[in-house]
């Protein structure tokens, strides 16, 4: 965490893993009658290296910031023939939390991804917080994709989340899905009242930015 001027932070953050792919081809069914790839690969498994870089930029209660997932594009290949990439990513996020009052909090953000082999993608949200312990939420999704979510402190640090996302445009033929999150905040001071989505307390004194200034 870098900090420059007052009440301005940015943080960077880099990682680096595994990615391991298996296609079984003798299970293909193809509608030719002789198909090249399925005729002469039984089988294809590969492991390859990539990573990830993120920035991250705060100034007061305003959030903006970039991943960029699959940096090294990495190439899944067989017999030195590429079958394809891991195409690097773009995502981008802004978000802005404001204080109705002491209980309530309003926070809005946007997302949005692009790669090189695909259309910019989008999305809007809005969560609303009460002593930053229990909120609700709604998102929109490029495609007139709704969902809505609730979540709370349940107990020390856990938190849970619920969401549920409705069907393509709503009234199309794809049913809606469920998902259920739980987070855990690490930290060697329990926090009282937070979020996952918040990584301040509802502390009004807030205390760190003390030893934030050393």
């Amino acid at each position: 965490q870098l900090k420059f001027k007052n009440e301005h932070f940015l943080r960077l953050g880099v990682s680096a893993g595994a990615f391991e792919n298996h296609i079984d081809f003798s299970g293909i069914r193809s509608q030719n009658t002789y198909d090249p790839v399925i005729s002469v690969n039984q089988g294809y498994r590969k492991t390859v290296f990539d990573a990830a870089f993120g920035a991250a930029y705060r100034f007061r209660n305003i959030n903006a910031g970039i991943v960029i997932p699959q940096l090294i594009e990495s190439k899944m290949s067989n017999n030195s023939s590429a079958l394809y990439t891991l195409k690097r990513h773009y995502v981008f996020h802004c978000s802005y939390n404001y204080d109705v009052n002491k209980d309530w909090q309003v926070s809005p953000f946007a997302i949005i991804r692009k790669t090189a082999a695909s259309d910019m993608f989008y999305e809007f949200a809005a969560l609303v917080k009460y002593q930053k312990q229990f909120w609700l939420g709604t998102t929109y999704r490029k495609g007139s994709s709704i969902g809505i979510s609730a979540g709370a402190i349940v107990y020390g640090n856990i938190a849970v989340n619920y969401s549920y996302e409705f069907g393509q445009g709503m009234l199309g033929n794809a049913s809606g899905n469920h998902e259920i999150s739980i987070g855990f905040m690490l930290g060697k001071n329990k926090p009282a009242f937070s979020s996952i989505f918040n990584h301040e307390t509802s502390s009004r004194k807030k205390p760190y930015l003390k030893w934030m200034n050393y």
